[in-house]
């Protein structure tokens, strides 16, 4: 298993490199920067210290789970261990989908920040979170090196990273004193811990700034609360109705013409929700899913009220809708776009394909324990490289509401698994009707199929269908 894992992950590695390196090169000699960012760059670097913080991490993260959990041994790290995981070389894991999907992102995000709050940009952050996470699977606990963890935890620390970066950038203002400043830089700390640590260390939380040649990003995004059920699910199982909280956040405008070269992630865009549905795989489900800009080029002819950027995006999707897992990060490219139709009518289209370096899915053929001697691991979805398609479209109409289209494919090539292929298809179709302003009435109505072809076992069909509808509180 060793060796052809290595095979896929330098040869993945190496596309992707060669493909962002050519990516980066054209956009470098299509614009210039006119020096007008969203975001403050520190020009102090200090690449030592955050490398310092990177293996504290590390280190305090290991004597944590030494002595939070004496009854198990992956902690007790040794030379011996050292030794033994570098003559082993890299494996496929089979933690449980929360852990490979949202746990690892997140704990790279924490790599990530170390670097990004201490004055590195997003590029160079992003060797910081691939080789924190690397040197945990060499050095941080007894398991076997695992080169689905690296690659989650850096693409997927990469880009929660940067989001909780901006996010807790757009709460700090230092131009702010006393017990606003004081609530600011709090709330600041709760978004991003490690930013709010490298300030409170280096002085920053008592810094009175302003900065000239920044301009606040267009932000809004909007909340709901309301209940879901399952018109059809994918097994006989009944899933009762639950409740349902939504939240959407949109960063940037691709449109603004403020810059010519954006940095990445100057337009991002999530959307989470929370389900509490009784059901086959747990009780409670949280999602989070989005795209943020790596390079952009808006390419709108000034003659016409039409407007179009295209682009590389990085991509995340942790979906666990208690139904279906799905799961999958890397890097696309794609076009956006805003046609005025008329004085009060827009339409809005989001259009991306590309390479996903990891992508997962639940599948009922997956035993963990054939694969796995620890009764911890509950692996129970496929895992492998795939190709991401992203089309979707928003008709604005003033008063009389907003109509919402998605359709979302997965199409994953087994790697780690019952040899294989999965396609998935996901359609959404919303409506959402202004009451008062800023309040909406809105249902969505979900639609999941999949298709799953195995060299030695069945195939398999499945279709769900899922109807939401809720209040939305819009900002």
């Amino acid at each position: 298993m060793k060796t052809p894992f290595l095979a896929f992950f330098f040869k993945l590695s190496l596309t992707l490199s060669l493909s962002l390196f050519s990516f980066a090169t054209t956009a470098q000699s299509l614009s210039k920067d006119k020096n007008i960012h969203y975001v403050f760059q520190d020009s102090i670097k200090r690449p030592w210290l955050a490398a310092a913080e990177v293996a504290g991490l590390n280190i305090m993260v290991n004597r944590y789970n030494l002595y939070a959990r004496p009854d198990v041994d992956f902690s007790q790290i040794s030379w011996d261990s050292w030794k033994e995981n570098f003559a082993h070389g890299l494996e496929w894991d089979w933690n449980v989908f929360g852990v490979n999907f949202i746990g690892h992102p997140y704990q790279g995000s924490h790599y990530y920040n170390s670097a990004r709050s201490l004055g590195l940009n997003y590029w160079e952050s992003s060797a910081y979170t691939f080789m924190g996470s690397l040197t945990w699977e060499y050095l941080g606990e007894t398991h076997y090196p695992s080169g689905n963890d690296i690659a989650t935890t850096t693409l997927g620390g990469m880009f929660l990273g940067e989001v909780l970066y901006r996010f807790s950038d757009l709460i700090i203002k230092e131009n702010t004193v006393g017990f606003e400043r004081g609530v600011r830089e709090f709330c600041g700390f709760l978004v991003d811990p490690i930013r709010g640590f490298n300030r409170l260390m280096t002085g920053k939380m008592k810094n009175f700034k302003r900065y000239p040649g920044f301009v606040k990003p267009y932000f809004d995004g909007r909340f709901s609360a309301g209940g879901n059920y399952y018109t059809k699910t994918l097994n006989s199982t009944p899933v009762n109705a639950g409740m349902l909280l939504d939240i959407e956040l949109n960063y940037g405008d691709p449109f603004d013409g403020k810059t010519i070269a954006k940095r990445p992630f100057d337009i991002f865009a999530i959307e989470a929700w929370y389900k509490g549905t009784q059901d086959t795989l747990s009780k409670n489900h949280l999602s989070l899913y989005g795209y943020g800009n790596v390079l952009l080029k808006d390419i709108s002819n000034l003659k016409s009220e039409h407007q179009h950027s295209i682009g590389v995006f990085h991509l995340y999707d942790y979906l666990n809708s208690g139904v279906v897992e799905i799961g999958d990060m890397g890097f696309t490219t794609g076009i956006l776009s805003k046609f005025r139709l008329s004085e009060k009518i827009n339409l809005k289209t989001i259009a991306m394909i590309g390479p996903a370096a990891f992508a997962g899915s639940n599948s009922e053929v997956i035993d963990a324990h054939l694969h796995s001697d620890d009764p911890t691991d509950l692996r129970d979805y496929i895992l492998g490289p795939a190709i991401k398609t992203k089309l979707e479209t928003k008709l604005e109409m003033g008063k009389i509401g907003d109509l919402s289209i998605k359709y979302h494919r997965w199409d994953i090539f087994v790697a780690s698994g019952p040899e294989g292929k999965e396609t998935l298809q996901s359609f959404t179709f919303e409506y959402d009707i202004p009451v008062v302003h800023p309040f909406y009435l809105g249902a969505r109505f979900h639609i999941y199929n999949r298709k799953a072809h195995y060299d030695n076992f069945d195939d398999v069909k499945k279709r769900s269908e899922e109807l939401r509808v809720f209040a939305t509180y819009r900002f």
